[in-house]
């Protein structure tokens, strides 16, 4: 089915063909020897043998693990601050956490 986006249909011959822009890039990489069994059992078992649809998911596996090392950084650092402050024990951390997010509104003009 075309949609708005789609070019027209072409006649190639003997049939209508429609043909897209290319947006896709081809990026290669190389495996150990040893390395090409488990690579196949995982494209096939993560993405049903694609191995594009494998590397997508790999990226997206790779974002949330880089995102956890940042936000484990952060929890360290306001460790870190809390304990120069004196808070040290979980009740305590709780505490403040409840303080700062139950903050009354600031008063004055409000942003849009």
């Amino acid at each position: 089915m075309l949609n708005h986006e789609s070019p027209p249909p072409e006649w190639y011959g003997c049939q209508w063909l429609t043909t897209m822009p290319r947006t896709a890039i081809t990026r290669s990489f190389s495996l150990r020897q040893d390395e090409i069994e488990r690579f196949e059992a995982l494209v096939e078992r993560v993405a049903g043998g694609s191995t594009t649809g494998f590397i997508r998911r790999a990226m997206d596996q790779m974002e949330a693990l880089e995102n956890g090392h940042r936000f484990e950084a952060v929890r360290e650092v306001g460790e870190q601050r809390a304990r120069e402050r004196g808070i040290v024990t979980p009740e305590q951390r709780r505490a403040a956490v409840q303080r700062v997010l139950n903050r009354p509104e600031p008063e004055g003009p409000t942003r849009p």
